[in-house]
């Protein structure tokens, strides 16, 4: 074994669509040796005199390309230069860049301030946030972290501990690690639920803090008996097919299984599953804040990772669920809803972790994508479950609701619809502008739920999370997979278009431009049907702009005085208005960069 996101006119109107296409055991076993990254060169100094160094960076004679540099220059204090020398005959678009490399240590300190200044922002704001950034960058890449933590990577090896399931009794006690330390952020709780469903089994713990024993408790919302048992019933209960559990392992698969990777729960810990029901962040909050997170770290045996609870398990919030909007509290009520569904928001990074990184072995995977899934997760079960999810129209509803809109997450996406898909923004949640996470999260779930309504549903979710690639070529992997023939760039293009058509629920849109039929949208995986509603982007009104953003954004001009960026992110669809009414022929002369392509819609 090894070791380890203003309505459309109707009538004769021509566009232009720009669309960038870019062309997250036992004693003898060995520790994980990561895969090869990007190359990294070093300089060592010899202490005195000069010194030239002439890089050798083969790399660079194919395209562009990113590396760490490094000159040691030991106790000697000296002056230090680049020379950056272009070769060729032809100018560059843009000159080199040399920028600070942060070590993962930095990195994860930067995270961890944005993620508490996000959830400050959030209680202002009275957001609720599903993940954390510190939380999302360590599951993105756990290698880089726990090599980080060890001084280069875990080298020695240890016994597995027994694979006999955890032993949970309800009534008995335990302390978790809640932060990524093993001196602060303790928290004692209770398993207040154990229940199974004769395969799985969950098991409820509750902070001590924020128990009602009868008499109240030290947070200012107290969790009851009756609470415990709804979340658990929402999430596992007996039967098939008939909770969150089901539903969402039912598309993406399992959330743990056999591995070759001796530092991580054993393959028997599969189906027993935790939830800590806490004050995440000790905030007091009781409108905004972080949700709930799953956290890889617990999947990772110590010392590689002593801060581990050595479960699989997630965190939701246990004042957010006590919540209520009236006298007495009802599951129904905003709050307690939100939790419900970051439990499926959750579980799916759950199962991702465990498919793409520990079962297909990849080294890191994009945000962008597992986030995508878990957007897509919630849509996909929404009806089953109860809730709204991110399309922000009740999941009973096959139709795509009312005008003027303001739930979910196409609103923000219609007012940034023109940001990077697969770059992640991770910029504060009251930024006004571009850089705002937020709108990542709306991003990928637009371009999740385009997807899943054109090609195939649960079954090219579960594809795309089963399969051994990461990013756009995880995408690509799985249209392959289903027989269509497409890939990344072909969609994204396609995906553009179809924002401009989602008002028309008629046949006169093909099949692949599909939002909206007017009714729900079905895919079968292994013998359970899910029914994803109908989408008309020109229902949904974005209020935190002046003015109000209603349908998706297009220019009249670009560069956009308002929007500067618009046009220029990687793999990202801008829209440009040419007019309405036009007849004739309609001549413009069109400046693609290099790796733009145009699409043009005429309706």
């Amino acid at each position: 074994m090894r070791e380890f996101g203003v309505k459309l006119a109707t009538g004769a109107l021509s566009l232009f669509l720009l669309a960038v296409a870019g062309c997250g055991g036992n004693d003898d076993a060995p520790t994980v040796a990561p895969a090869a990254g990007p190359p990294d060169y070093t300089y060592d100094y010899s202490g005195s005199g000069y010194a030239v160094d002439h890089l050798d960076t083969p790399e660079s004679d194919t395209g562009e390309t990113t590396f760490t540099y490094r000159v040691n220059l030991g106790s000697s204090s000296r002056t230090v230069f680049f020379v950056f020398t272009n070769t060729t005959t032809a100018d560059a678009s843009a000159p080199p860049a040399a920028a600070s490399a942060d070590t993962a240590a930095e990195e994860m300190a930067a995270a961890r301030q944005r993620a508490a200044a996000a959830a400050r922002e959030a209680r202002a704001l009275g957001i609720g946030l599903k993940d954390r950034e510190d939380v999302s960058l360590f599951n993105a890449n756990p290698f880089r972290y726990l090599a980080e933590a060890s001084g280069g990577g875990a080298t020695g090896t240890f016994p597995l501990p027994s694979p006999s399931p955890q032993a949970d009794t309800v009534g008995g006690s335990a302390s978790f690690y809640t932060s990524d330390s093993t001196t602060s952020g303790i928290v004692n709780a209770t398993c207040r639920k154990g229940v199974s469903d004769g395969v799985n089994t969950l098991n409820i713990y509750v902070d001590d803090n924020a128990w009602d024993a009868g008499s109240g408790c030290a947070e200012p919302n107290c969790i009851s008996q009756a609470m415990v048992d709804e979340l658990a019933g929402r999430f596992l209960k007996s039967g098939d097919n008939n909770d969150i559990h089901d539903w969402v392992s039912g598309v993406f698969g399992p959330e743990w299984g056999d591995h070759n990777y001796a530092n991580l729960l054993p393959a028997s810990a599969a189906g027993d599953i935790t939830i800590l029901l806490y004050d995440i962040d000790g905030d007091d909050s009781v409108n905004g804040g972080v949700v709930g997170f799953f956290w890889s770290k617990d999947n990772i045996l110590p010392p590689d990772k002593e801060s581990s609870n050595q479960r699989l398990m997630f965190y939701l919030d246990s004042n957010l669920f006590a919540q209520r909007d009236g006298p007495t509290w009802e599951a129904s009520d905003y709050w307690p809803t939100a939790v419900i569904e970051a439990l499926a928001h959750e579980y799916q990074h759950m199962i991702f972790f465990y498919q793409k990184m520990v079962r297909n072995g990849l080294y890191t995977a994009a945000t962008w994508l597992n986030e995508m899934a878990s957007e897509t997760a919630e849509d996909l079960i929404a009806d089953k479950a109860g809730f709204d999810g991110p399309r922000g129209v009740s999941g009973s509803d096959g139709s795509a609701g009312a005008s003027g809109n303001v739930h979910g997450r196409l609103p923000r996406f219609n007012r940034f619809d023109y940001i990077p898909l697969t770059r992640w923004q991770n910029g504060p949640i009251d930024d006004p502008g571009d850089s705002n996470t937020l709108n990542s999260y709306s991003a990928a779930y637009a371009f999740g739920a385009y997807l899943a309504r054109n090609f195939g549903g649960a079954q090219l979710f579960r594809e795309m999370v089963q399969n051994d690639k990461d990013g756009e070529a995880a995408v690509s992997a799985a249209l392959a997979a289903l027989g269509y023939n497409e890939d990344f760039v072909s969609v994204l293009r396609k995906w553009g278009a179809a924002v401009l058509l989602s008002d028309d629920p008629t046949p006169a849109v093909p099949q692949g431009y599909r939002y909206n039929t007017g009714a729900f949208f079905t895919s079968t995986v292994a013998g359970t049907t899910y029914s994803l509603g109908s989408i008309d982007l020109t229902n949904y009104m974005f209020m935190a702009s002046n003015p109000y953003q209603v349908g998706p954004k297009y220019y009249t001009t670009l560069p956009s005085p308002t929007d500067p960026a618009a046009g220029t992110y990687q793999e990202s669809n801008c829209y440009y208005l040419v007019g309405y009414g036009l007849t004739g022929t309609v001549t413009r002369k069109i400046t693609l960069p290099q790796g733009y392509k145009l699409t043009t819609v005429i309706r």
